[in-house]
């Protein structure tokens, strides 16, 4: 019997090189189909893609999509992996950790949020404009743009911040209206201290919301405990945006070229189209990424499949009419059959 040439570890994607001689990354993809109802031996996966590329070969993939429940676990583990070790990383260059909620502006008149570390019972607070001129589909779209003016403005007085960003859906669920704004959930390591009302002026100023949530992540507190759950929380967070919310978010943007004419259109047309949001990003120097996790989870299996392809085969060499096992001398003392 022939040694096993992989390991089924739910991600089996066959193997790198195809009839032709080339590996799958040179021969382009003629056609791909989702295979629905179907499952893959060595492919935990419920809807596998199956992809036939230009030389002819067919080869069986993972879908990847949020919506197999398979991919959307091993997503949400190697996101909450991601998070998890860049927190320790940056815990022992030095710098602080902190834990950043944005949310999008209000859509109508409001007193002015004031943080939890602000708070005074009784103390008056005055009307704020945040929400004036806002159009939800129009913000969502530069929520991106937003937190790249309000990192740059954290990093202005020489402070040096590190950062996992994701994307959450305010979709109802937890109390409030489901108006479809994207909310940022970030895990900030600094090298100073933060002041929340220095950091709500600026989130203002970039132009989210005034409700805001700025937390340390205490010296003393495990790391380890809080790693675990934040990462959880916020690949629940990814997961969520990925999914069917995705459809909920209103998006409208600026098309600046006529489709059919090709006329340059002034002012430009605002079309309604769908969301295009990354669920989440990071800094460069955050710890990892989820290609990362993928590229060892990938070495770990062809190192596992390589070490039993070097074992002897130690299964029974044939079997008897009657349905006993013939076994060869090796593994046992001969003349005394292995354990069945």
């Amino acid at each position: 019997m022939a040694a096993p040439q992989s390991v089924p570890d739910g991600t089996d994607r066959g193997p790198e090189f195809g009839p032709c001689g080339h590996q799958r990354s040179v021969c382009g993809v003629r056609s791909r189909s989702l295979m629905r109802g179907r499952r893959v031996a060595g492919l935990d996966c419920d809807e596998p893609l199956r992809l036939v590329m230009s030389c002819g070969w067919v080869w069986v993939r993972t879908c990847e999509r949020h919506g197999c429940a398979p991919c959307a676990a091993r997503h949400r583990r190697r996101n909450a992996r991601v998070v998890g070790t860049g927190m320790h990383k940056q815990r022992h260059a030095g710098r602080r950790l902190w834990l950043l909620t944005l949310t999008a502006p209000s859509t109508s008149a409001h007193k002015r949020w004031t943080p939890n570390q602000l708070y005074t019972r009784g103390a008056p607070r005055r009307e704020c404009d945040c929400h004036q001129g806002v159009v939800l589909a129009d913000w969502n779209p530069t929520a991106s743009a937003r937190w790249n003016h309000l990192r740059t403005a954290l990093t202005r007085k020489g402070r040096e911040i590190a950062f996992y960003r994701a994307t959450e859906v305010q979709d109802g669920k937890r109390g409030g209206p489901g108006r479809g704004a994207l909310h940022h959930h970030v895990v900030l390591a600094a090298d100073g201290l933060l002041d929340v009302a220095e950091v709500q002026a600026l989130a203002l100023t970039a132009g989210y919301g005034c409700v805001i949530d700025l937390r340390p992540v205490e010296e003393a507190t495990d790391v380890e405990d809080v790693a675990g759950y934040v990462s959880k929380t916020l690949a629940g967070y990814v997961a969520k945006s990925s999914g069917s919310a995705r459809q909920e978010v209103p998006w409208r943007v600026p098309v600046h070229v006529d489709a059919d004419s090709g006329e340059i259109l002034e002012p430009p047309a605002l079309l309604h189209s769908v969301p295009t949001y990354r669920t989440h990003t990071q800094s460069l120097d955050w710890g990892c990424t989820v290609r990362q996790i993928r590229d060892q989870n990938q070495a770990q299996a062809r190192k596992r499949a390589a070490s039993l392809a070097e074992m002897p085969y130690l299964g029974p060499v044939g079997w008897l009419p009657n349905g006993e096992p013939v076994w060869s001398d090796p593994p046992g003392v001969a003349g005394v059959s292995p354990p069945i």
